[in-house]
């Protein structure tokens, strides 16, 4: 383990002196961007990102430059597919194309049940298709047979 001498406490204060000066520029004063941009500093510190603190400290990295990154710009390569493969699986859970639709043919089970049919295999969506003192209107998919009709 390597042991803190004077001159890397010094080094860490200059730096985080540096470090403070910038953001305080990027923010221009506004208190609130201010405290998130070191909030966000602090974790990439301590959890998203240990290794940029040491190169700020050997001025692999200016403070000028670190101040001005997004957090997406500071995350190591791991946290980077993590967010990736989240950003996957929400772009999958909103998809609506023909290929999603197929995939949930075979899973879907509804509470509504096609009167053409008889499976439980029923999409459905809600519009305000009347004034606004009418309830909305329920618009029915059959997965199955295709068959479209409105509640």
């Amino acid at each position: 383990m390597k042991s803190v001498t004077k001159k890397d406490v010094l080094k860490e204060a200059e730096v985080g002196f540096e470090l403070a000066k910038e953001l305080i520029k990027v923010c221009k004063n506004d208190k609130q961007q201010l405290s998130s941009k070191l909030s966000l500093v602090n974790q990439v510190f301590t959890k998203i990102n240990p290794e940029w603190k040491g190169m700020l400290i050997d001025g692999t990295e200016t403070p000028a430059n670190f101040a001005r990154m997004s957090e997406r710009d500071m995350a190591t390569k791991d946290t980077l597919e993590k967010m990736k493969e989240i950003q996957k699986k929400a772009n999958e859970a909103n998809r609506t194309d023909g290929e999603a639709i197929e995939h949930s043919k075979s899973t879907a089970e509804s509470i509504i049940q096609c009167f053409n049919c008889k499976q439980k295999k029923v999409t459905f969506y809600l519009q305000q298709t009347r004034s606004a003192d009418e309830p909305m209107t329920q618009f029915c998919t059959c997965l199955n047979c295709g068959k479209r009709w409105k509640i």
